[in-house]
């Protein structure tokens, strides 16, 4: 009796921890699915989430955008070009970061089959098969970075023994036949799934997107600057590119609301400009959207004007 109420007693706590184990596993996955690509939910410890960047938007309107107005003013420009000037540039910054963003993610395998390619066509290395990179356990750090329309890869890679070169050797049977054997199972390799992929390459993008962001900045102001360009204009161009970077590396990425002539003045997506009234008569600035056809994170301006029939 005193044996089966052990075994009774082991069993239940056996299978109290596996419950608990089950249990874990899915809270965890059901925390997964609620915080996966919803932007309602951020990491507070992000300095660049979207609320901190919608603060940051309304700081560079009431700052960088007010200078660079100013200078585009004294140099000759009309207010009205002067503050389309500035729309357009910030509309320009954006598209260029969507474009150099989407790169990174379309360029991934392309860059890592050239890493792989010269490290296979190395010359210490040309009994390597053509699927077959062996490091044993030193470190290849791939650095890929977006400048322009192309993908600079920095490697450093530590060559390897001739013995560790020679493992996928020991991948093969070592008795031929072995092969012969109904023992023998050819397990396929599960395939990645290109959706995990993606997703782990999105959140890498983000992760190091302070660090490419001079990158970004050089390479726009590179292909888009000119001697005599306003140089007063710098600043605010680069606050622009800033943010531009900083909300397409979000997922879901970010995005702005515009309004034409004649649309209803909404006081919780834009500020006034200079004058009041209920409807629209041009876009100063655009408002900052969490998402696309999200809510508003960073309000905009507009100026009202009377619409006459």
């Amino acid at each position: 009796m005193l044996q089966e109420a052990k075994r009774l007693k082991d069993e239940l706590k056996s299978l109290k921890a596996e419950n608990e184990r089950l249990r874990l596993r899915l809270s965890k996955f059901a925390g997964d699915q609620l915080t996966r690509d919803n932007p309602n939910i951020t990491d507070l410890s992000d300095p660049n989430r979207p609320q901190k960047l919608g603060e940051k938007y309304s700081e560079l309107y009431d700052n960088e955008w007010t200078e660079a107005y100013e200078s585009l003013t004294h140099s000759g420009y009309s207010e009205a070009d002067a503050v389309e000037t500035l729309q357009l540039t910030l509309k320009n910054t954006f598209q260029f970061c969507e474009r150099k963003a989407q790169l990174i993610l379309q360029k991934r395998e392309d860059a890592v089959n050239l890493l792989f390619e010269e490290y296979r066509n190395s010359a210490i290395l040309e009994a390597v098969p053509s699927h077959v990179t062996v490091t044993g356990g030193k470190r290849a750090l791939l650095v890929i970075a977006s400048y322009g329309s192309l993908i600079f890869i920095q490697k450093c890679l530590v060559l390897t023994s001739g013995e560790d070169m020679q493992l996928q050797k020991r991948w093969e049977p070592k008795r031929r036949n072995f092969l012969d054997s109904k023992t023998f199972t050819d397990d396929t390799p599960q395939q990645a799934d290109p959706v995990h992929v993606d997703k782990q390459m999105k959140q890498l993008r983000k992760e190091v997107a302070g660090s490419i962001l001079p990158i970004v900045q050089k390479a726009y102001m590179d292909a888009s600057w000119q001697m005599e360009c306003l140089s007063s204009l710098k600043p605010f161009i680069n606050k622009c590119l800033f943010i531009g970077w900083m909300m397409v590396v979000q997922t879901p990425p970010m995005d702005f609301k515009s309004a034409k002539k004649g649309d209803h003045f909404d006081k919780n997506i834009f500020n006034q400009y200079t004058k009041s009234g209920k409807f629209i008569d041009f876009v100063v600035w655009p408002a900052l959207l969490l998402n696309k056809d999200g809510p508003v994170v960073g309000k905009g301006t507009a100026q009202p004007g009377i619409i006459t029939t």
